[in-house]
């Protein structure tokens, strides 16, 4: 039973071959747009009956090379992301070595004027914090 949606497809399709072939007066190129349409279908499992042996064979190494290259292209978006977070991390990394050593300086800064200036510290409005 097919979804209303591959119904709704399925009209769409005949509607534009048969508006194309009406529209055109060109009996070949019609004949080339039902054959490219028949084909699709067959890409997409449908209409596959009417095939012979030979003919579902060739639509199946024509299918596991398309399912090759989508693969192929998943596996390779799959690495670049790897690697692109990889970069990310060694940044994000990096920042937080420099955010590091900041605070370190910082503190030590901060506890030499304290120790320096003990009188100072207390009247700063950040005593309690220090």
């Amino acid at each position: 039973m097919q979804s209303i949606r591959m119904k709704a497809l399925n009209f769409l399709h005949c509607s534009i071959y048969y508006t194309y072939t009406e529209n055109t007066g060109c009996s070949s190129l019609s004949k080339e747009f039902a054959e490219e349409y028949r084909q699709l279908r067959r890409m997409k499992g449908e209409d596959l009956e009417e095939l012979t042996l030979e003919e579902l064979k060739h639509l199946e190494r024509t299918l596991d090379v398309g399912l090759r290259r989508v693969f192929e292209r998943k596996e390779q978006q799959i690495i670049e992301r790897l690697n692109g977070l990889q970069q990310k991390g060694m940044q994000l990394l990096e920042t937080n070595k420099k955010l590091t050593e900041k605070m370190e300086e910082m503190c030590m800064a901060e506890k030499q004027a304290v120790t320096d200036h003990p009188e100072d510290a207390r009247n700063d409005d950040r005593w309690p914090f220090l």
